[in-house]
Order: C-alpha cells, then structure tokens, then sequence
C-alpha cells in the first residue's frame, strides 16, 4: 500500500463515518509525504520561550491599548507560528497565523509513524483549547469558510466536524452566508476583519458577543496581521513603549528578521534598490498570496506592488531537506505549543504544487 493510501485509510480509521468521497482523500492526502524531519531539543526550547514572550506581549495592556480593537474577551484556536532555521539552527520567524491548517493531518502522519505519545497529548490539548474556549462541553458548533467545499481544507473541516461530534457537541460545515445561529463558531475565514459582505452575519454574531467566535479579528489584529512584525523585530519599540525588559526584548528580536513598510523608505526608488534583500507580502494575507520574492520581480509588478498596502520582509533563506526546502510550523493554543509540524515546498512559496512536497513530522530528539 502507498504511504498515501495508508494516510487515506488512517483518516477513515480515525474519522468514521466522515462524508469525505474518495477524490476528496486522494486530492488531501496527495499534501502528506513519509518524511520525518529531526532538530535539536534546543530549537524546541527556543520557540517554546519566544512563543511564550510573544503571548505575554499580546496580553499586555498597553499593547492591547495601543493596537485597541473590539476584544470580545476569548483566544484563539489552532494558532501557528511559521519559522525559518538558519545553518546555525537558530530560529527565524517568517509570520503568525491565526487559522493554521493542516494540523489534524500532521496528527494522522504521526499516527502512521507510531510515534509514542504525540497523537494522545495533541488530541487531549486540542480538546481542552476549545473547551477553554466555548466555556461548555454540549452546544452547537459550525464550521465556517468560504466556498468550503472548494478549498483545499475541505476534508480537515469535515474531520473537524467528526471530532466535535466525537467531544459531544452538534456541529456543521457552512458558508458564511448560510449562517443562522451558533453557540461557537470555528472560523476559518481569510475575511480577517469580517469587512466582506459575506461575513456581515458573522460579523453580527460577534460583534453582540451570542457568538464565540474563534480564531478572531481582535487575535488577528494583535498577533496574525504582517505590520505586528514590524514592530516584534524592533527591540526599542519593545522595550520602550511596550514595556519588556531589555533581555526578553533582544530575545523576541533578534529572532524576528527585519521588517518595514513601503513607506519606511525614502521613495520607490530606494526600495528597489535594496528589493533583493527583502520578499514583498501584502499586510492581511494568507498562504502566501500575493507574495514576491524581491530578487525576482519585476520592475512593472513592483510598481504596482508600491502603491498597494505591503511590507518588506527581510529574505531568510529557508532550511533544505534532500531537494526540497521546508519550513517550521507550530501550532498553538495560547503560549502552548501543541504539535509541531514541517512543511517542504519548492519555488519561492510553500504552495506544495511540486511532486513529494507537503506536510512532514518533526521530533525533537538530537
């Protein structure tokens, strides 16, 4: 059997009864690869301390002061916070995301692999997250994207949903438009700030607080949005205005590559003569959209890019594994990090469009 249809057959093992078709779990699984990716216990401890001094920041009051937002009060699911490891294994962070994806097929390949222990302790702190979360062990519960039955996570919501019914609670997949009435609403929208048209009901609901609503625009706005790396990277903006001691300041910083706005630089031109050193991202996005590396664009493309609402990254080289580059993906309730995972990809953005890429385990166990 391929270790793709032995990812297949674990996922209707671990979901029964779940209404994926079989081209829907040849299409998902085709993301999962048989690699397992080993670092040094030291890279865990790392993102453990810097994730931890990142939440802290967010919870701080005079950042959430600052950056002020409606907060409804509740965190978010699922977080993920996406690294790069330089040839010194030291961690670079590329940016937060509020509605990482993927996470239950990591914990299927690590089912595959038998690895002791990883599955249990995901499973039972993915439970307790949104437990701790909806405030209820009984309730109804949808799960919310756009068009879901054409995005590329369509069987990990219907995977979700087994899950949930699983904990005891009544849950659906929805579009956004379809949505009446829930006790908690898993949202996996890209519409961050619920400014769409399609996401008014949902806006409601949240808005009015009926409706916990995890992840969400306030979660995203002080961790998720590009312009919060900007200012992680910046040890006096840390430690002057947002009050963390000079240490935990240098040790966020130095971790975060150099990050600025278009209008941090004197004119266009100045930009693009230092494009080659930076990747172009616009400020609220996801996947990768609309992302450009510096060295390869385009005079004309840039052009354009420098009138829209961008940042410049500073260009860390990804990490290699035999042909492919990879990244390191954690996902994370809180300050806690619940399972780690690693993505290998070729061209310049982790789109796993090329042959082998996809989603590989990771231990920490040299």
């Amino acid at each position: 059997m391929s270790f793709q249809n032995q990812v297949a057959a674990k996922i209707k093992e671990c979901y029964p009864g779940i209404s994926a078709t079989e081209e829907e779990l040849r299409n998902i699984v085709k993301i999962c690869t048989p690699h397992k990716i080993s670092l040094r216990k030291s890279v865990l401890e790392h993102a453990k301390k810097f994730i931890s001094l990142v939440f802290g920041l967010r919870r701080s009051e005079k950042y959430k002061k600052e950056l002020g937002i409606f907060d409804p009060g509740n965190y978010s699911v699922l977080m993920a916070y996406d690294f790069h490891l330089t040839e010194d294994g030291e961690l670079r962070l590329i940016e937060i995301n509020t509605n990482g994806a993927s996470s239950l097929l990591v914990d299927v390949l690590h089912r595959i692999h038998g690895t002791v222990g990883v599955s249990e302790e995901f499973q039972n702190s993915l439970k307790k997250s949104f437990i701790n979360e909806f405030g209820r062990s009984s309730g109804r519960v949808c799960i919310i994207d756009e068009n879901f039955k054409k995005q590329n996570s369509y069987v990990e919501f219907l995977m979700f949903q087994k899950l949930f019914e699983k904990w005891g609670y009544q849950a659906e997949v929805i579009n956004p438009e379809e949505f009446k009435s829930a006790d908690f609403i898993y949202n996996r929208l890209t519409d961050f700030y619920f400014s769409q048209e399609y996401s008014q009901k949902i806006k409601k609901a949240y808005d009015s607080k009926k409706t916990i609503v995890s992840p969400n625009p306030n979660e995203y706005h002080l961790l998720a949005n590009k312009l919060r790396l900007r200012e992680l990277c910046n040890e006096d903006l840390l430690t002057n205005k947002y009050g963390m001691n000079s240490f935990e300041a240098s040790f966020v910083a130095t971790r975060v590559p150099e990050v600025k706005s278009f209008s941090d630089f004197k004119d266009i031109d100045d930009l693009w003569g230092q494009r080659k050193k930076y990747f172009f991202k616009p400020v609220e996005s996801f996947g990768a959209k609309g992302a450009f590396k510096g060295e390869n664009i385009s005079r004309k493309l840039f052009n354009e890019l420098f009138l829209k609402n961008y940042i410049a990254q500073e260009f860390i080289r990804p990490p290699m594994f035999q042909d492919y580059k990879w990244d390191l993906r954690f996902y994370v309730y809180k300050d806690e990090i619940q399972l780690p995972a690693a993505r290998l990809y070729k061209g310049q953005t982790t789109n796993f469009q090329e042959e082998g890429s996809g989603l590989a385990v990771v231990s920490f166990d040299c």
